[in-house]
């Protein structure tokens, strides 16, 4: 050994190969349990994609065809009513909008698939003014086979509808209404079963306004 050199002990070089190998062990456990937890428990998000507020030519025809089923207690499975308790506020037809609460699912799981569903989960403001709301159409099956990249992922979207009296409101408090509401997305999976994931639309950035043509 030459001058200078000091000799490593035996000791301390299996108690660095140790740690590095403990380290690398917790880190393959780690991803593995992301992993795992990505495609089932995760595996499907969730977001707001934009509303719309409209007042089509037979908005008022069709609510007051919605209200006649709740009052003969022929409403549909997929039906609600959330403030309506037997009359309407107005006659007006242009005191009516529907709006379209736009939702976006992401598939991001290889091994399992989809339907898509959403319902109603609240509203912060101005909920008395929501009539009724029909829940999504669970018609959007995402489908996932082999991916083409580990980032690869599937999307399907729907929207929940809301029968919403805008009598008095203008159209940034309509937007305001839009913003506080809530809806749950559901996911049946074929093997992990189902998911309920509650989607804001606070932060939505894409809110319209469409009175119509006789606003």
């Amino acid at each position: 050994m030459r001058v200078g050199q000091t000799e490593q002990s035996p000791i301390k070089t299996k108690k660095v190969s140790f740690a590095v190998l403990a380290i690398a062990t917790l880190a393959a456990a780690a991803l593995a349990v992301y992993a795992v937890l990505s495609q089932t428990v995760f595996s499907v998000g969730a977001y707001p994609d934009r509303v719309e507020c409209v007042s089509w030519d037979a908005t008022y025809e069709s609510l007051l065809s919605v209200a006649e089923r709740f009052d003969t207690g022929h409403a549909e499975a997929w039906e609600h009513a959330y403030s309506y308790t037997g009359t309407l506020p107005s006659d007006d037809p242009r005191d009516y909008m529907n709006i379209h609460l736009c939702f976006t699912a992401e598939n991001k799981s290889f091994i399992d698939s989809y339907m898509l569903g959403g319902t109603l989960g609240g509203a912060e403001k101005y909920g008395d003014r929501i009539l009724f709301y029909s829940d999504a159409n669970a018609a959007y099956k995402v489908r996932l086979g082999r991916r083409e990249s580990p980032g690869a992922k599937k999307a399907a979207g729907s929207s929940v509808i809301l029968d919403v009296y805008v009598g008095g409101l203008t159209d940034e408090q309509i937007k305001e209404l839009a913003r506080a509401v809530t809806v749950v997305v559901t996911a049946e999976g074929g093997i992990f079963g189902a998911k309920n994931i509650a989607v804001p639309f606070a932060g939505c950035g894409s809110v319209t306004v469409d009175r119509g043509t006789d606003s």
